[in-house]
């Protein structure tokens, strides 16, 4: 449960990265909605595999996998009211990542405020065309 509880933070941060690298990356507007645009097609790509599989175009094993359970068993609401020290462990970073989102989002703030990400100069050009 805690691995899966951390690897869900660093898939969080991973993304976060990954959208940051694409923001830096494009020269112009367009270009970030064509890398989201290409993102949603395979993501319904995706949804359409997944629904092709359930109905049993794609085979009864495809099917099988698609509609069966993965847990056999559920799981205890109540086990780290147990263990005190896990619970507060868990409640730990869940604030600490909290507060560092926090922290990064008011830095980039402040530094809005200041006028720090705003250009000092525009270049124009016209080309050689006559109109």
């Amino acid at each position: 449960f805690i691995f899966s509880s951390v690897m869900r933070i660093v898939l969080g941060y991973l993304f976060l990265y990954n959208a940051t690298i694409v923001l830096i990356q494009a020269t112009e507007v367009i270009e970030i909605f064509y890398d989201v645009l290409a993102l949603q097609f395979v993501q319904q790509l995706d949804d359409i595999a997944f629904v092709l599989a359930k109905k049993d175009v794609l085979g009864v094993s495809m099917r099988k996998a698609c509609t069966s359970k993965c847990f056999q068993t559920e799981f205890d609401k109540n086990q780290f009211k147990r263990n005190k020290k896990m619970s507060i462990f868990l409640k730990a970073v869940y604030f600490i990542n909290l507060g560092c989102i926090l922290a990064a989002m008011s830095i980039v703030t402040t530094k809005q405020v200041k006028g720090d990400y705003q250009c000092s100069s525009i270049t124009v050009d016209f080309g050689s065309e006559i109109w």
